[in-house]
């Protein structure tokens, strides 16, 4: 087969003549140009694919550089106050202001079986203690002045602001749901013992800077000893007790936290 293909092209090359086009075809190299890569481009400018995938992954660790991890949040309904019926609360969605903040709020309008003037927004944790500290002032209306308390007379709850309104400093408690200030108690009768009015203070107590007054003779009446056990329960219960014997800056309520003092958090605060 491959001898008749040969032939067959002699013969044709031999009627053309030497004069023919068909010479110069054969004889002629055609030659494919293959394309030279632009090396020096390739290793100097990386392409736009890697370009966008280094400013992908770039932006990717800087994003996750810069949040904060946030603490978990708590499923209220799982909160020991809510399930043993301490207190009385709807659930909250979180609430974030600045620094301050808590991601599993409570608003509280009753606890103890005491119903609040108005309704504070605690964590879980300051919620149940109140509650417990709450029944036990329950007794001590009782048991001092014979009354049925009915209702806590509150101040301040969730509010984002520095210790003591001031304009520099450490977050108050009050920013992250841990705190409450009350003013006074409401009883059955219509009945009301406040703070500023009924902490009464004996003439000569505390006139010395360097000797400070017995608390034991600060308050006159059965208000004021109400009042005094009423502060001395709560140390029980919270690590910031401050009420008129603090500073003039809590002369007319209390003010309860569960702040961390000290390296194991143990130490309280109770004036």
């Amino acid at each position: 087969m491959n001898r008749i293909k040969l032939g067959l092209a002699a013969l044709v090359l031999a009627m053309a003549g030497p004069d023919s086009g068909l010479a110069e075809l054969r004889s002629e190299r055609f030659e494919i140009p293959v394309p030279t890569p632009n090396v020096r481009k390739q290793l100097n400018e990386p392409s736009s694919r890697q370009d966008n995938t280094a400013g992908r992954l770039g932006r990717q660790n800087n994003e996750e550089a810069e949040a904060p991890a946030e603490p978990a949040r708590v499923y209220q309904s799982a909160c020991p106050a809510l399930l043993d019926e301490l207190v009385e609360a709807e659930i909250m969605p979180p609430v974030k202001s600045g620094q301050c903040g808590e991601r599993s709020p409570l608003e509280v309008t009753a606890a103890g079986n005491v119903r609040f003037s108005s309704s504070a927004t605690l964590n879980c944790r300051m919620a149940g203690t109140v509650a417990n500290w709450l029944e036990k002032t329950r007794n001590l209306a009782k048991s001092i002045l014979g009354r049925e308390l009915d209702a806590l007379v509150v101040s301040t709850s969730y509010q984002c602001r520095r210790r003591n309104n001031a304009p520099t400093g450490k977050i108050s408690e009050h920013g992250f749901a841990n705190a409450l200030d009350i003013t006074g108690f409401r009883f059955s009768d219509s009945g009301m013992i406040t703070v500023e009015q009924h902490w009464q203070h004996l003439p000569g107590d505390g006139d010395s800077e360097n000797q400070p007054p017995d608390n034991d003779k600060k308050t006159s009446g059965a208000e004021g000893r109400f009042l005094k056990a009423v502060r001395d329960v709560a140390c029980q219960h919270f690590t910031t007790v401050l009420g008129p014997e603090a500073n003039a800056a809590h002369a007319d309520h209390f003010h309860f936290d569960l702040g961390c003092h000290g390296k194991t958090c143990r130490y309280k605060i109770c004036e």
